[in-house]
């Protein structure tokens, strides 16, 4: 065998030693590689700001939940100390659920359409409402319906960019959120126990025996 075949069969012997290591590194003999980034969406930001607190984010990336049980864990995360609130609690758990679903419980739909419906809400508050003013007045009050409907129509007479078919999704939002506070059932007082009647006479005056 002269050189220059002798030179081409070591080349392929090395360059094939070379890929099947390189294989053997990208199956667990090297660098474990980094997790996929995190799908763009509402709720990303919330997410990536709280919850790496407390663990990595890969974390996250690795659980696979339904819409119920993201919103579990996010009530659960928030006992133990990230900043979510009540109201952007459908747009987290819509996003997580969306990104990391669990594949064999999918999310019923009617569930999803009022969490698109929320999360619809809650846009439009931190969009339109917030460029006149912060959320305080919004937080302090709790209107019924129609008090809310009359503040929307207001703010939209006042230059607050809602568009008419999204007045429905705020006010929906509103009431949800900061309607007004749910009473407690009263429990009936227990009632009265009847004084019974008194016994009958034997018979009035002049009603002896024997007449």
């Amino acid at each position: 065998m002269n050189w220059s075949l002798r030179k081409a069969v070591i080349c392929s012997v090395l360059t094939v030693g070379l890929a099947a290591a390189a294989a053997a590194m990208g199956q667990g003999g090297g660098a474990t590689p980094a997790p996929p980034p995190f799908p763009d969406g509402d709720g990303k930001k919330v997410v990536m700001d709280n919850c790496g607190g407390c663990h990595g984010l890969d974390q996250v990336q690795g659980a696979k939940h339904d819409l119920a049980t993201w919103k579990e864990t996010l009530s659960r995360m928030v006992t133990y100390g990230a900043s979510i609130t009540d109201a952007q609690m459908p747009t987290i758990a819509g996003y997580l659920a969306k990104s990391f679903p669990d594949p064999s419980k999918p999310d019923v739909k009617t569930d999803e359409k009022k969490e698109d419906q929320d999360a619809a809400g809650e846009k439009i508050l931190n969009t339109a409402c917030t460029t006149c003013h912060d959320l305080g007045p919004v937080t302090r009050r709790a209107d019924d319906r129609a008090a809310w409907e009359s503040t929307v129509y207001g703010m939209v007479g006042n230059g607050a960019d809602v568009k008419d078919a999204e007045i429905p999704i705020l006010v929906d939002y509103l009431v949800k959120f900061y309607g007004p506070k749910k009473e407690e059932p009263k429990t009936a007082a227990p009632a009265t126990p009847a004084t019974p009647a008194a016994p009958a006479g034997r018979g009035g005056r002049g009603g002896g025996r024997g007449q």
